[in-house]
C-alpha cells in the first residue's frame, strides 16, 4: 500500500523535472554540480512578493563548495539565490539574461560544517532577509532589473550545490509576512 502511494505521488513530485535530486529516508538530496546551472526547484501556489521560505538543510562538502538557496527563479537564466561559500561566507547574487551579478556579501555564517541547520528567508517586494539558525545576517535588495523580468511569474523556490552535496530536511513556504 505504501509502495502503490508513493507511484500515485511520488516524493519528487513537487519539484519541477531534474536528473539532479532524489529522496532517501525521507530527505531530499542534491549532488550534482549541473544545479548550479540548473536549479532543482518547485512551483509554490498562492504566494506574491511577500513570503517566508524555511528549510533544514545540511551540507556535506570537501574542500571548495557553493550551496545555494533559491528564493526568486523565472528560469535558469533568471533568478536570484543567497549562497554559502566555503570561506564560511554567505552571499546574495542575481542571475539576469544568464549573467551573474557580482556577489553582495551578507556576512559570515554558521552553516559550513556538516550538521542541520535552519534557514529563514524572509522576502518582502525588493526587500530580502536572511536567518540561519535564528541569526540574522545583512538584508539585500532584489535590483529593480530582475523584479522586472519576473515580471509577475509565479513563485518558485530551490536549491543548487557546486562541489557538495547538500541534504534537504524539510521546506515550507508562507504566504504574507509571518513574525
Amino acid at each position: 500500500a505504501d509502495l502503490a502511494a508513493r507511484l500515485r505521488t511520488p516524493p519528487l513530485s513537487r519539484w519541477l523535472p531534474s536528473p539532479y535530486g532524489m529522496v532517501d529516508g525521507g530527505v531530499l538530496r542534491i549532488a550534482d554540480n549541473g544545479t548550479e546551472q540548473a536549479p532543482l526547484v518547485a512551483p509554490v501556489d498562492g504566494v506574491g512578493d511577500r513570503y517566508v521560505l524555511r528549510a533544514r538543510l545540511r551540507v556535506y562538502a570537501g574542500a571548495t563548495h557553493r550551496v545555494s538557496v533559491i528564493m526568486r527563479y523565472a528560469d535558469p537564466g533568471h533568478f536570484a539565490r543567497v549562497w554559502l561559500h566555503d570561506a564560511r561566507r554567505a552571499y546574495y547574487q542575481e542571475c539576469l539574461r544568464g549573467l551573474r551579478c557580482e556577489p553582495a556579501d551578507l556576512g559570515p555564517n554558521p552553516a559550513c560544517d556538516d550538521a542541520w541547520h535552519e534557514w529563514e528567508v524572509r522576502v518582502e517586494g525588493a526587500v530580502v532577509r536572511v536567518a540561519i539558525d535564528g541569526r540574522p545576517l545583512r538584508e539585500c535588495r532584489t535590483s529593480p532589473a530582475l523584479l522586472s523580468a519576473l515580471g509577475g511569474a509565479p513563485v518558485h523556490v530551490g536549491f543548487a550545490a557546486l562541489d557538495a552535496y547538500v541534504a534537504v530536511d524539510w521546506v515550507r513556504v508562507e504566504s504574507g509576512s509571518p513574525p
